[in-house]
């Protein structure tokens, strides 16, 4: 944009100087040039050579006022064009606030307690998401907390994520970002049956594949709370050690020839309870489609804001102000675990196809964010040069 305004202010400075030497030359023609041949205005006219002059006026100077003219004629066009695309980005830029608005309000879910069943809408939705997230991170850490976890992550996942740490100076470690990412990972997709298919096709590549298949187990057998039976069950898991969950699992793995043979052997192990084929719906039933849709438009938001030339760089901010005051602390909360998970990398922490983002830092997309850290996952770990709201106070 400041380009296009210095390549403007050439352009004008040009036809200012055609305009000064075309009447220089006008001066010269018509005052200077006769005085000195002493044609004088009390003399007579003589048409003759004074049409002469007047040909030449017309001839030069008209043309070059023709010209600077046409030069600021094609600027005034050029601003009209620009005008135009900038009210056009406008247009387009608001309508992706308002379709952000829509998906908000479109957001439903039916959470059963005990008896009773609560329909939650909007944000809120957001908010029981998030505690989700925390509720999954503490299971998950529950589970690997004694296992020395990092020496199941495949070597070139842990190079790959060092690069990543080290070209954008995270405040973290190989073992929490796969955490992070392996949760969000759960948390989106879910652990039905196609989900846990995603999840596995995913993590098969990154964890110990005996070790993935324990942790998907172990989440897996939460149910919701309105099965009374199943909840019983996991209680009971969750009752044991982590370090006696993975050493029962592994001294039968081996044994056992196919998934389902597996899966009922660890639940007689675990729980000595032979109900565990009653049907029943996952705690983690994945948010695939309340989330899918609504990330992929905010995301072009910021990446439509961030690619163009009509808005001067100094008022991109003002405009992503707009865009930030329609995502609530909550949604910022989950936008940030989002953007350390591979589904969401690309708001800053890897290149995306044309160029690597800075959205996050850049436009202080997680201002908003309550507290100094989610469970145990600290903000300015990850994002130290965002001016958190908590910090100015």
């Amino acid at each position: 944009m400041w380009k296009s305004f210095k390549e403007q202010t050439r352009f004008v400075q040009f036809a200012i100087i055609i305009i000064i030497i075309g009447l220089l030359i006008y001066l010269f023609a018509t005052t200077i040039k006769p005085f000195i041949e002493g044609l004088y205005f009390w003399n007579k006219t003589d048409y003759e050579q004074s049409g002469q002059i007047g040909d030449f006026v017309a001839g030069v100077v008209g043309t070059l006022f023709a010209f600077a003219g046409t030069i600021l004629i094609i600027l005034t066009f050029r601003e009209q064009n620009k005008e135009s695309r900038r009210k056009r980005f406008e247009e387009v830029f608001y309508e992706m606030i308002r379709i952000h608005r829509e998906n908000v309000s479109q957001m439903t879910y039916g959470k059963r307690d005990k008896k009773t069943t609560r329909d939650i809408n909007n944000r809120q939705v957001v908010k029981e998401i998030v505690d989700e997230f925390k509720e999954l991170y503490g299971d998950i850490k529950k589970l690997t907390k004694r296992w020395n976890f990092e020496n199941y992550i495949n070597e070139s996942y842990k190079t790959h994520i060092n690069e990543i740490i080290a070209k954008n100076k995270l405040n973290t470690t190989v073992l929490e970002m796969c955490i992070i990412d392996f949760t969000y990972f759960v948390l989106f997709y879910g652990l039905g049956q196609e989900g846990k298919v995603i999840v596995e096709g995913k993590f098969k590549r990154i964890i110990e594949p005996k070790i993935l298949k324990i942790v998907l187990f172990y989440l897996q057998q939460k149910p919701k709370k309105s099965n009374k039976k199943r909840f019983a069950f996991w209680k009971k898991l969750k009752e044991l050690e982590s370090k006696q969950i993975l050493n029962t699992v592994l001294a039968s793995f081996d044994e056992l020839e196919n998934e389902e043979e597996f899966d009922q052997s660890m639940a007689e192990q675990l729980a000595q309870n032979r109900k565990k084929k009653l049907k029943y719906k996952k705690y983690y039933g994945g948010h695939q489609h309340r989330l899918g849709h609504y990330y992929r438009n905010l995301y072009q938001s910021y990446k439509m804001l961030d690619r163009s030339d009509l808005i001067p760089e100094d008022t991109k901010y003002e405009y992503s102000k707009l865009l930030r005051a329609q995502i609530s602390t909550y949604e910022q909360i989950l936008l940030f675990i989002n953007s350390l998970s591979s589904l969401g990398m690309k708001w800053q922490l890897v290149a995306d196809t044309d160029k690597k983002n800075n959205f996050i830092e850049d436009y202080h997309v997680v201002k908003n964010v309550p507290g100094i850290q989610i469970y145990d996952i600290k903000y300015r770990n990850f994002y130290p040069n965002v001016a958190y709201e908590t910090l100015e106070q």
